[in-house]
């Protein structure tokens, strides 16, 4: 806004503006141009020197070693009771509610808790040992 004010000024001190509000509308819109230009200008030189985005795709020792740790999970899931595993299973791969997972396998809505709590527990405890 100072720019535009200081350009008014000086052309206001030469000559006499006809239309002053028009005239400082026109401005202010030329100097708005011009920021917008000039920061296309810099947005345009910063992409040719960034630095390349990171691959979507893990490295292929991430993949190894994500799969070491799902079948460390699958072994530690295959050691618990069966309705211990299906409970862990439906509420954490298949996101059901644990009013749900009680539903389907008969129990309460505490008693699916508590599978799933002791599952996940068991899982830590086995995932941590190394």
């Amino acid at each position: 806004m100072q720019e535009a004010y200081l350009r008014f000024v000086q052309v206001a001190r030469d000559e006499k503006v006809l239309q002053p509000v028009a005239y400082l509308y026109r401005i202010v819109r030329n100097l708005a141009v011009d920021w917008v230009r000039r920061l296309g200008a810099e947005v345009r030189e910063d992409a040719g020197t960034a630095e390349p985005l990171a691959a979507d795709t893990p490295s292929p020792e991430d993949e190894v070693l994500y799969r070491d740790e799902l079948r460390r999970l699958a072994e530690a899931l295959a050691e618990l009771p069966e309705t211990t595993q299906r409970a862990f299973t439906m509420h954490r791969f298949d996101g059901l509610t644990l009013q749900v997972i009680a539903d389907r396998l008969g129990l309460s809505v505490a008693g699916a808790h508590r599978l799933v709590r002791d599952a996940l527990a068991h899982c830590a405890r086995r995932l941590g040992d190394d």
